[in-house]
């Protein structure tokens, strides 16, 4: 799946109003943000599926930043937190090489996917309900004994945790989370420990 940004300078207008033009884009490419707060996407993409709202939840991000300021393009060049970019025939220079635009490798594009990942997890873990047996993975309770949505760090020591010791109870692992939370050398600790349980 690529994204890029558009190709026309024009005024840039909120997100609220966000017109969606279909047409066939780029190979590869499934949407363009544009200056004009408008989103390109390609025809092969269905109106209303899933895939769409990925890609016009990509492009917002975008647009979010070029309205800051983080980012601008114009035919020629592409600047994100102010360094500029060189750009063309549908590519970028990026660390001395040209790449295609829409690279998951550019910092904007993996600042759009990482937002977007985010949010999609959130969702996902919010739409999980407490007597489903995936609950604990994916929640944690608070220091107000609510259940929350683990963040993306938790859910990664959670997933690490649960790979080293696969007979360890959700309940287990969630005490482990609390009591290293300060701790950054948990997780080397837990593979010690799983080392030692080895041996013996």
């Amino acid at each position: 799946m690529g994204f890029k940004l558009g190709s026309e300078i024009r005024q840039y207008r909120t997100p609220k109003d966000t017109p969606i033009v279909r047409k066939k884009l780029d190979k590869g490419i499934l949407g363009e943000a544009n200056n004009d707060g408008t989103i390109n996407i390609d025809s092969s993409v269905k109106p209303g599926s899933a895939k769409e709202k990925e890609v016009v939840a990509h492009e917002e991000v975008h647009m979010k930043d070029m309205k800051s300021g983080k980012l601008a393009y114009g035919d020629n060049w592409i600047r994100y937190k102010g360094k500029t970019y060189p750009r063309k025939g549908g590519k970028i220079k990026y660390d001395g090489k040209w790449k295609p635009e829409g690279d998951s490798k550019f910092p904007w594009e993996k600042a759009a996917n990482k937002s977007n990942e985010s949010k999609s997890a959130l969702k996902s873990h919010n739409d999980i309900n407490p007597g489903d047996p995936g609950f604990m993975d994916h929640h944690i309770k608070n220091n107000d004994g609510d259940w929350v949505p683990m963040s993306g760090q938790q859910e990664a020591k959670y997933q690490n945790i649960k790979k080293l010791m696969p007979e360890m109870s959700s309940e287990a692992i969630h005490k482990i989370l609390k009591s290293s939370a300060n701790d950054p050398d948990a997780m080397e600790k837990i593979k010690k420990r799983k080392e030692e349980i080895k041996e013996n």
